[in-house]
């Protein structure tokens, strides 16, 4: 019985935990939208954030696009000794000449590293989380001459 009730606490407050990490991956997500820039009429989002878990990154990326819907995405995160990218990139995005696959291959060499995915959703991770401003800023130029060319 009493094995039973520790059981019981612990899943409270695992539970209670993830309410309060959900409740703090969405403000970081409100708090980034004044970041938006709008490209070619799309809004678009190069930016680093500290988490826990590269999962974390797929949560921020779903706020965001239920903030701004279509648009485009690159997320990145220091993760212990590593560096995590992210890119989603809208139908939209996709049809004007964004390939996050392509873009995310390209930058995730900045953090030494690799990755790789489709035209509207790609994952990187390397070992060096130092250059993650880089690789985004890299990024970055590469989301808008993709708009501008596409």
């Amino acid at each position: 019985a009493k094995l039973r009730a520790l059981i019981e606490d612990f899943n409270k407050l695992k539970s209670r935990l993830q309410g309060l990490k959900s409740k703090a991956l969405k403000t970081m997500a409100q708090e980034a939208v004044s970041e938006i820039e709008v490209v070619d009429s799309l809004p678009v989002l190069a930016k680093k954030f500290v988490v826990e878990e590269p999962d974390d990154l797929k949560i921020l990326v779903d706020y965001l696009r239920e903030a701004k819907g279509d648009g485009v995405f690159l997320l990145g995160s220091p993760c212990g000794e590593k560096a995590q990218l992210l890119m989603t990139a809208s139908e939209e995005a996709v049809r004007r000449g964004v390939h996050a696959g392509r873009i995310i291959r390209e930058i995730a060499k900045v953090i030494e590293g690799g990755g790789g995915g489709k035209p509207g959703f790609a994952q990187a991770g390397g070992k060096n989380p130092s250059s993650l401003e880089d690789a985004l800023r890299k990024g970055l130029s590469l989301i808008k001459k993709s708009l501008q060319n596409g």
